[in-house]
Parts: C-alpha cells; structure tokens; sequence
C-alpha cells in the first residue's frame, strides 16, 4: 500500500500584471493557510517522506510553507515537468519514484491534478474531483511498487478543503 498525497498551490496574488503566470506568488490568502495546512500533515500517518513540487513562484510557496510546520520536515524536489502537467507526467513521476517511499506529496496545478486524481481513483480524466486552491487529497493505492500504479488503483481517503482545515486548527 502506498499514500500519495496531491496538494493544489494556494491562492496565487494578481496584483501584478506585469507578471507571468509562472511568477505570480500567493496572496495574503494563500500564504494564512499554509501554516493550518503544514499542522494537517504533521498530524496525518503515514509521514510523507517526500515533496515533489511544480517550480512555478506559487507552488513552491506553498510546499514551502506547509513543510517550515512539520517537525521532521520531507525533502523538497523542485521537479519542473510539473508546471501545468498533463496526466502522463504525473503518471511518468509515479512510476519513477523509489519502491521504499510509502507516502510522496505532489504540489502542483490544475486541471492536470484533477485528471490525474480522477484518473487514479475513478478510471477517468474528468468528472469527479474538484480540486480548488490550497486543497489536499489524500489517496491510496492499492499497489506494493510506485511503477505498478495505474488507472483506478487509488481509493479516496479524503479530500480537504483549505476552509475546512482553518476550522480545525
């Protein structure tokens, strides 16, 4: 069994036009839920040993600050192909990722993320998940080996919206 864990950046500030998106960094909004998301990890088990996060200005934000609240903080791979990735690259990175790892965090962006979320879980690219801004899905798969991940093999632990977190912490 294996935990992978899909974090959408959080809300991303466009105060500045003149900005790419690629540039763009979060808002006040976004960076206030960063903390009550890192305390969710640090509670969740298993411990996610590794963050995989798109090197968009945002994104990068994000896996940082929800890692500066864990204890034993993961390592943190910049993995560019993650920038507005489709599903196949999210599934290239599932299946290159060590057999030892038990639970991975991917940070990126939609609507790649939903694909590949519903991808895992339902066998499809669209329908089912709906992934806003600083929400985490928390999936696992029913597999020994990250290679051996493939469509449907995912069940859905949760799904956690950035409000319902605030409310918990």
């Amino acid at each position: 069994m294996k935990n992978l864990l899909l974090l959408r950046h959080a809300k991303s500030s466009w105060d500045h036009p003149e900005n790419s998106d690629f540039e763009r960094p979060l808002a006040p909004r976004g960076e206030k839920v960063l903390p009550v998301m890192g305390k969710v990890l640090e509670a969740m088990e298993p411990s996610v040993e590794k963050v995989f996060s798109s090197p968009a200005v945002r994104a990068l934000e994000t896996s940082r600050g929800v890692i500066r609240e864990i204890s034993n903080p993961p390592e943190l791979v910049e993995y560019p192909p993650l920038y507005l990735a489709e599903l196949s690259v999210f599934l290239q990175l599932t299946h290159s990722l060590s057999p030892e790892l038990e639970c991975v965090m991917f940070v990126g962006h939609n609507p790649g993320m939903e694909s590949f979320c519903d991808w895992l879980c339902f066998g499809q690219q669209s329908g089912s998940t709906s992934l806003r801004t600083a929400n985490l899905v928390w999936l696992e798969l029913e597999i020994e080996d990250w290679k051996d991940t493939t469509q449907g093999c995912a069940v859905l632990r949760a799904l956690l919206p950035s409000r319902l977190m605030k409310a918990l912490f």
